[in-house]
């Protein structure tokens, strides 16, 4: 029996007992006060029946009115409401229509907030994916729409990897669902765009598990690009010059006598070698970033490595009254170019006897690691600021002043390609006991 008959059923059994009690008590009196005592208790149990069926019908009607708001409001009519109700319901109907109120708020304020995230994440630069729990595309912004090539409206709902068809990018999305943040730089699709794409987990985001930030280096690479063929071109020319000077100078300082003369003729001299090593520098540098150079990549121990770039620095480091020390184990065999690591070896030594005071020692040691070489080289100068650390390795940056010196600031940059270039890395940190420790890691020898 439904909810809308049950109340009047209810109303209309009452009513039915009441008659028949009233029916027992008139025969079971004879006496005139018996009769009266009847008629009335009778009537008055009829009236109240009666009055409960009303009640009864009108609560019923009042219900069914909330129930079907209820399942209105549940279906997605946030305006729907309670129009009818009893006296006695009214309470009822009341709660219910502030609650929908109530709830209708909450939906336009959601819905409101979900615009405003739409038009910020289409606003970005950056293409932005959220992807949820299953790994099935939650929203994408227009500009990951248009670098993974989605089509407005058949993506959401889709699982990433279908959607997008990247093993690379999907690969990252795994990892962040499983609660790992990384990054990496994709060629992605035919015409391979470069992406940095930046997997990100969502700690507590409900249905969102997990964003992927997309970023194009197109620009960056073409300026990246232009920035290289300019320093190239320039370097070029300006080697021709540089050596045409050198050569005047030269044949001053032998033709000139007098001693003021033939000073300053010495300090073109030098000056110009300077600028000519910058410039060779730059050559080099370049070279190795667009990975125009040819590596000889073979087994090298790095104790004989170390101890031809030694030799190199020996002299002047006597001359200042600094030591180098080698400490090189047997084993620290590296998969390398020799010449490159040469060069990366006598570019650490350099700048650590340029920062070492007199007195000091620069200490060189190399040892295995599991699969890699580890090459640290020490020294014992003023350190480097915590802040400059990240940024020491750039091209001419030379931003600490504990540090400044008269170099140009491009021996560090040079290790740091060379030790990409080899599949390795390069990082510096400051010692407990005072100065910096800069550490190569190469690839070691089987």
């Amino acid at each position: 029996m439904s909810g809308s008959i049950a109340w009047p059923a209810a109303g209309l059994a009452a009513a039915i007992a009441a008659s028949a009690y009233a029916a027992g008590a008139l025969v079971g009196h004879t006496e005139a006060s018996g009769w009266t005592q009847a008629i009335v208790g009778g009537a008055l149990a009829l009236a109240g029946a009666v009055a409960a069926f009303v009640a009864s019908w009108g609560l019923a009607r009042a219900t069914g009115s909330v129930v079907r708001t209820v399942r209105a409001i549940e279906a997605g009519d946030a305006g729907a409401r309670v129009h009818d109700a009893s006296r006695l319901a009214g309470p009822l109907v009341l709660h219910v229509n502030r609650l929908a109120d109530r709830l209708e708020e909450v939906m336009a304020a959601a819905e409101a907030e979900a615009a405003r995230l739409r038009a910020t994440f289409d606003a970005a630069g950056a293409g932005i994916v959220a992807i949820g729990r299953e790994g099935t595309i939650a929203l994408a912004n227009a500009a990951a729409q248009a670098m993974l090539g989605l089509k407005l409206g058949a993506f959401e709902g889709r699982r990433f990897i279908e959607a997008v068809r990247d093993y690379e990018l999907a690969a990252l999305a795994e990892a962040a669902l499983r609660g790992n943040e990384e990054a990496r730089v994709v060629a992605f699709g035919p015409h391979r765009l470069p992406l940095r794409a930046e997997a990100r987990p969502i700690p507590g985001g409900g249905e969102w598990a997990a964003l992927l930030v997309l970023t194009d280096l197109t620009e960056v690479q073409r300026t990246e690009q232009m920035r290289r063929d300019f320093i190239s071109n320039v370097s070029h020319e300006l080697r021709t010059p540089l050596a045409a000077v050198r050569a005047l100078a030269e044949m001053l300082e032998h033709e000139v006598e007098d001693p003021g003369v033939k000073e300053v003729v010495v300090r073109i001299v030098s000056q110009v070698d300077r600028m000519t090593a910058l410039v060779n520098e730059l050559l080099d540098l370049s070279r190795i970033e667009a990975g125009a150079i040819q590596l000889a990549i073979a087994p090298v121990a790095v104790r004989e490595a170390a101890a031809e770039a030694a030799a190199t620095l020996e002299p002047r480091a006597a001359r200042e009254g600094k030591v180098l020390a080698l400490e090189v184990a047997e084993e620290a065999v590296a998969v390398a170019d020799r010449q490159a690591l040469v060069r990366m070896l006598t570019n650490l030594l350099d700048n650590a006897v340029k920062y070492s005071p007199p007195g000091g020692t620069v200490r060189l040691s190399a040892r295995r690691d599991d699969g890699t070489v580890e090459i640290a080289v020490e020294d014992e100068g003023p350190g480097i600021a915590p802040e400059h650390l990240p940024r020491v390795f750039e091209r001419f940056y030379k931003g600490d002043p504990a540090r400044a010196s008269e170099g140009v600031g491009l021996g560090l940059a040079i290790v740091k390609h060379l030790a990409r270039a080899h599949g390795g890395s390069v990082h510096a940190e400051n010692r407990a006991e005072g100065g910096a420790r800069f550490v190569v890691r190469l690839p070691a020898a089987d």
